[in-house]
């Protein structure tokens, strides 16, 4: 049985906006890829709101599509309408692959970043600890503070 003409295009509207959400959600990751690339940190950080609001858009329509998606997975529906929304779900599944490929990039990106910063502050950290008189005195709990009486 196929899907009747209000379920098709309820189904079709669901779909254009995830596919319009997708899409953005690429987009911003993206320019979150360029920002990051010109050390504009702040740019990163604003978008990755643009990102929350588009990751709740695409919650609720998943949900709305939920039903419809499981009755056309599991066979339930056959038809020229249920095939139709098939290739349009399938669609959706290959860019919202790309753009979760795309955000590892960007993750593997921040966390390459934020492990070099590490390194960078404890090598400071090391430098500034060896050159105060306080590093000789790690042997006591106090040994600062008896340096000085």
């Amino acid at each position: 049985m196929d899907l009747d003409e209000r379920a098709y295009r309820e189904g079709c509207a669901i779909l254009d906006i995830q596919t319009s959400a997708l899409r953005r959600y690429g987009e911003i990751v993206a320019a979150q890829g360029a920002a990051l690339g010109a050390d504009d940190m702040d740019r990163v950080a604003d978008l990755a709101e643009h990102v929350d609001r588009l990751i709740a858009e695409l919650s609720a329509s998943g949900r709305r599509m939920a039903p419809l998606h499981d009755r056309l997975r599991e066979g339930r529906l056959a038809g020229p309408r249920a095939e139709a929304l098939r290739a349009r779900t399938d669609a959706i599944g290959d860019l919202a692959g790309a753009a979760e490929r795309a955000v590892r990039g960007l993750v593997s990106e921040l966390v390459r970043r934020r492990n070099d910063v590490r390194r960078q502050l404890a090598t400071l950290d090391a430098a500034a600890v060896a050159g105060t008189s306080y590093a000789v005195a790690a042997a006591s709990p106090r040994g600062a503070f008896d340096r000085l009486i």
